[in-house]
């Protein structure tokens, strides 16, 4: 019985949790065709029909004296300890570099982004949500001459976006 119960125990310590959450994608109004922006933070930017990589619409900015472009947080969107992936495509009106910054709750990274005058699409793969269930995306560069478009932007669960 001893053995039994021990055994038990064992499984126990080593089951892996199941993701139950929401599938699909968990951005609202990623294409930005409707015109609800309110999750998004735009400094010196608005929803535009002057590019889109498909549909009608995307979101056009450029940096203040600080150079914050662009800013999405979404509280309570993630499960913590499960893998998310996020994608989006991104243009520039020149070529020039701009800086992501990306939580999947507390487990953030900052890399750059070499824009370039033609759609890109910028992909993040697995990664794990540490310590809360909030995404940021943070996207910004320090030459406020620059303006960039985002359009199709795409989070969810799972490594591939």
């Amino acid at each position: 019985m001893t053995g039994c119960v021990q055994g038990l125990i064992g499984s126990l310590k080593t089951a892996t949790a199941v993701y139950t959450g929401p599938t699909g994608n968990l951005i609202t109004n990623p294409g930005f065709e409707d015109v609800t922006i309110d999750t998004w933070f735009l400094y010196f930017g608005e929803r535009t029909t002057a590019q889109a990589q498909t549909g009608s619409y995307s979101l056009v900015a450029g940096a203040d004296e600080l150079g914050y472009t662009l800013y999405y947080y979404s509280p309570n969107v993630l499960a913590v300890g499960f893998p998310f992936s996020l994608s989006f495509w991104i243009k520039g009106t020149t070529e020039f570099s701009l800086t992501n910054i990306i939580a999947f709750g507390s487990n953030d990274s900052s890399t750059a982004i070499n824009v370039t005058t033609s759609w890109q699409q910028i992909t993040i793969l697995n990664r794990n949500v540490t310590g809360d269930s909030n995404m940021v995306i943070l996207l910004y560069t320090l030459d406020y001459s620059q303006n960039f478009w985002i359009d199709n932007i795409v989070l969810q669960y799972g490594p591939t976006a």
